[in-house]
């Protein structure tokens, strides 16, 4: 009896492992046989899923990577359909080339290795260029665009008084630089010596920055100003056919800089890296990030003016600050001449003195 009942137990016991077993192949050869039917539409959701959230990044290096991503899926995809589609295939893989060379040249920009000519290319970059995010490849470009002056001592440099402002930006990199008011005092802000650290930076080492920025800005904006003139001039000629108009010739519209509030003259012998306007905006429109770049060294300049300016000015009592704002805001000159306090170093015999 009990013999009988063990092998009955152990016959069922194998039936149900086989039975197991044969559950556990039929799974299996199911999910082959799915795998092989619809590999390929999981490969072409994934690829659109790529692409889709690549178009919700805001870097350039991602959006271009998910769609090199989109671009291979799809030409997996197109691979194993029946008839193959080579019109599609040729495309995708068009566009995947043009994203990865577009991707090599923004790597080779971001993580690009660069041998400094000199020590001194070196310290300009270190000082004025690295701290606001500039690569060494972005700096390479930078330098090459730009001309190295020698400016000897005791010469205006680029800005005088009352004059246009040159179309020009430029890097005081070695020596010292006075900025002076129509009055003959000394402008801290915007005067440099680069071995004195004001609390806004070496903020006078930048010359132009603000009307080359403005001047691009200018520049950028003037296509669609003359499209808006054209319109109106054409609806103006509609409504009134027999006005003349020949005084609305935008095409001739030029940009001319504003005079300059301040000379600078040079302390020192200086070197001095310029860069004409035509070529800053060459290096602007190179690429989004020199672009950044660059707009973060200039804003961090006249943000470091701003700065400097309010600290060499701290010592001016509160009395003097409200009478030269009233006299700012209104319309007639001031009747009683208000006499400028004397800074350290301020006074440009002063300076000559020393």
């Amino acid at each position: 009896m009990t013999e009988t009942t063990a092998t009955a137990s152990s016959s069922v016991i194998s039936t149900t492992l086989s039975s197991s077993r044969s559950s556990q192949e039929r799974w299996k050869e199911f999910l082959k046989a799915w795998w092989k039917e619809n590999w390929a539409v999981l490969v072409l959701n994934f690829g659109s899923i790529c692409t889709l959230v690549g178009f919700t990044r805001s870097d350039v290096l991602e959006l271009r990577g998910l769609s090199v991503t989109g671009n291979i899926c799809f030409i997996s995809y197109q691979l194993v359909q029946t008839p193959v589609r080579w019109v599609p295939i040729g495309y995708s893989a068009l566009f995947a080339c043009v994203n990865l060379f577009k991707i090599g040249q923004i790597m080779n920009e971001r993580v690009g290795t660069v041998v400094f000519k000199s020590q001194e290319e070196q310290d300009t970059y270190e000082r004025h260029f690295q701290p606001h995010g500039v690569t060494p490849k972005q700096f390479q470009y930078i330098s090459e665009k730009a001309t190295i002056a020698k400016v000897s001592k005791g010469r205006p440099l680029m800005l005088q008084i009352n004059q246009p402002i040159p179309k020009q930006v430029c890097l005081v990199v070695e020596g010292r630089t006075m900025a002076q008011n129509p009055l003959g005092r000394r402008l801290t802000a915007v005067s440099t010596a680069h071995q004195e650290e004001k609390k806004g930076g070496d903020s006078g080492a930048w010359i132009g920055d603000m009307a080359f920025l403005e001047w691009l800005h200018w520049i950028e904006n003037t296509d669609k100003r003359k499209r808006q003139k054209r319109r109106l001039s054409r609806n103006v000629e509609a409504l009134e056919p027999k006005q003349d108009n020949d005084n609305k010739d935008v095409e001739g519209e030029e940009y001319s800089n504003r005079n300059a509030l301040y000379s600078i003259i040079t302390k020192t012998d200086c070197t001095v890296l310029c860069w004409s306007y035509e070529d800053m905006a060459a290096l602007y429109h190179k690429s989004p990030d020199l672009r950044a770049a660059l707009t973060r060294s200039m804003t961090a300049a006249l943000v470091g003016k701003v700065l400097n300016f309010a600290i060499s000015r701290s010592n001016v009592g509160l009395d003097q600050y409200s009478f030269m704002w009233r006299q700012l805001f209104q319309s007639s000159p001031p009747t009683t001449p208000v006499a400028p306090q004397q800074e350290d170093g301020d006074v440009l015999k002063d300076e000559e003195a020393q």
